[in-house]
């Protein structure tokens, strides 16, 4: 009896949804109309916000490939230049905190294993897992096989044993004793060849994936010859993959692919254990939490470059919601400061409540009813 109205609510939900989106066509994917405050503002967060954090996420990864490979080719590495390394880790693990708010396009692109791009740079956001185990299994495989290492072993992996959190631990811990002295990581790169091998073909993959997505959102994706950016920008989505009946054709607006994507990760944030589960060997998770604020922040009240922010459109009669959201913000900021995590889970909880509720209906923009369940 539960599972049938179950389905039922799920029906009128997905009934509702359609209708409300049907009611606010002004910002879909195909309008022809002038472009609104709202336009205006969601583009500024596109390009002010949302494509720097592409950007600089994988130039990090970039730097991290070459400062991989200048690291094993040395035949004098000291903790001096493994610590540069791990700095660098932090640095594009940091990066990738700014972005992952905004999975769109090219970074949910489905390989042939139905696996979204993401996944290959962070299986923990897809359902909150936590793969270590999985990880060093592999690494002690390559180590103890006789056959050689090449960077193009690691495009045929699993999501689950390449990424930021392989490259965290080929990195910050030693394989055989899963030290996290760095001397003792220091003398497995000094005296098993292999290990370089591995942190090369690591790093070298999460560069490589992370350039196809990069050259989708600027240039050409899904052989459009036309970049993600461009294409959502300009709504045009709908009317290049329409007769696919493709989800890329469906009409939803811009805003509401980006609320319902920066919603999904707070909701991510208070039902997972990030701040335990993540960038743990690093001990850099809460310095990273800290990357996702500042860019959910720009999200909001907009940086040097924004000339409409999202805040100031709110304020027409929502003021008081403005500022719940104002102060929501600087207690999840403060939860980060003092590491606390009970605090963060409230606060990133109580800022997905507001991207559900008070952010949509102080711009008068529908989003439907199709929040995330944090998976």
């Amino acid at each position: 009896m539960l599972l049938v109205f179950s389905n039922i609510h799920k029906i009128c939900i997905f009934l509702l949804y359609i209708l409300l989106t049907a009611c606010f066509t002004n910002t879909s994917s195909t309008s022809t109309d002038a472009k609104s405050e709202l336009d205006i503002a969601v583009e500024e967060i596109i390009d002010h916000t949302v494509s720097p954090a592409l950007d600089n996420f994988y130039q990090k990864t970039e730097e991290l490939e070459a400062l991989s490979n200048t690291f094993c080719s040395s035949n004098t590495k000291s903790v001096d230049d493994l610590t540069t390394l791990q700095n660098q880790w932090i640095t594009t693990n940091n990066a990738w905190f700014h972005l992952v708010p905004y999975l769109l396009g090219p970074l949910t692109t489905k390989d042939f294993l139905n696996v979204e791009a993401y996944y290959y740079i962070d299986s923990y956001r897809s359902r909150g897992q936590n793969k270590s185990g999985a990880i060093r299994a592999d690494i002690n495989s390559l180590i103890g096989s006789s056959s050689n290492i090449s960077n193009s072993d690691f495009s045929n992996k699993n999501f689950d044993t390449v990424g930021l959190l392989a490259l965290e631990i080929v990195l910050f811990e030693n394989s055989v004793t899963q030290s996290t002295l760095n001397p003792d990581i220091l003398s497995e790169y000094q005296n098993t060849e292999k290990k370089c091998d591995i942190l090369i073909g690591q790093s070298y993959e999460l560069k490589r994936r992370m350039a196809a997505i990069h050259q989708a959102w600027h240039e050409n994706y899904r052989e459009t010859g036309k970049g993600y950016r461009d294409l959502l920008v300009n709504k045009l989505l709908e009317d290049t993959f329409i007769k696919d009946n493709d989800i890329d054709g469906t009409g939803t607006p811009i805003f509401t692919r980006l609320v319902l994507s920066t919603q999904s990760y707070l909701d991510f944030l208070h039902k997972r254990n990030i701040t335990t589960d993540v960038a743990q060997l690093s001990n850099s998770v809460w310095l990273a939490l800290s990357s996702t604020h500042m860019s959910i922040n720009d999200f909001l009240a907009g940086n040097n470059s924004s000339t409409t922010p999202l805040y100031t459109l709110m304020s027409n009669g929502y003021v008081d919601d403005v500022n719940t959201m104002k102060e929501n913000m600087v207690s999840l900021k403060q939860a980060i400061n003092e590491t606390e995590t009970i605090n963060f889970k409230n606060f990133a909880a109580a800022l997905d409540g507001n991207f559900k509720r008070e952010l949509p209906e102080s711009l008068n923009a529908a989003l439907g009813l199709n929040f995330s369940d944090g998976d």
